[in-house]
């Protein structure tokens, strides 16, 4: 029987969740079967520790879907013991969709190389290739993109890889676009650039590195007995 968010909530996609017993810790997942009134879920984990399991107890639950952020409230029925061992969650009565660049960007501090090219091509060629420029300054990043700085002229719409392999978030490499140039700041030229070709768990690293580095700002902040200004998880 088709469902009402079919087209979101399919089976084999990877989510988020999000304990309100826990609401500063986030937990990897997927959904692995979906029923009349509930969806089964692999028991949501994080760096191999499972999430506390309370029935009854509300999640947040977050999906990405043709290239989109949804996110839903829902509820804890019971775990479910098949092949492995699952959670069953109570389907959704209404879908919020967030705005993928602004649900997880966080202000950082990564330097990375950037190259003019295809991805493809520049993994093939990555030892013969020579970076447009050797300390590009990455100050906001999402799963979905950023803002960088850098000294050279880039385009409108240009193709770009961005070369984080000596950056803390674990990515190797992924392809952007340029979409935006903004305003010069510090002297340097500085574009929006949105992901346009990488892995989906390239993107998860990132993803995983910005509610990092949440967390140590919220810390942070506490620390240093000032308010914590930035996105929350959800809105």
């Amino acid at each position: 029987m088709s469902k009402v968010y079919d087209d979101i909530i399919k089976v084999n996609a990877r989510v988020i969740v999000v304990s309100a017993l826990r609401p500063n810790d986030y937990y990897y997942s997927r959904i692995e079967d979906i029923h009349e009134n509930s969806i089964d879920i692999q028991i949501p984990s994080r760096s191999g520790s499972p999430m506390p399991i309370i029935k009854n107890s509300s999640l947040y639950v977050s999906v990405i879907s043709n290239n989109k952020r949804y996110s839903f409230e829902t509820r804890i029925i019971t775990t479910v013991a098949k092949k492995i061992k699952m959670l069953s969650i109570v389907y959704p009565s209404s879908i919020k969709r967030e705005q993928l660049r602004q649900f997880y960007r966080v202000s950082v501090h990564l330097h990375v190389q950037i190259y003019l090219g295809a991805l493809n091509v520049f993994n093939v060629e990555r030892e013969l290739r020579r970076p447009l420029c050797n300390n590009v300054l990455i100050d906001e990043i999402s799963g979905g993109g950023g803002k960088l700085s850098i000294n050279k002229h880039l385009t409108l719409h240009s193709d770009i890889i961005l070369d984080f392999s000596n950056t803390e978030t674990g990515v190797n490499s992924a392809q952007a676009k340029i979409v935006r140039i903004l305003p010069k700041r510090n002297g340097k030229n500085a574009f929006c650039f949105e992901f346009t070709d990488i892995s989906e768990r390239e993107r998860d690293k990132i993803i995983h590195y910005v509610f990092k580095r949440q967390r140590d700002l919220r810390k942070l902040a506490i620390q240093t007995d000032e308010k914590f200004v930035g996105y929350k998880y959800f809105a």
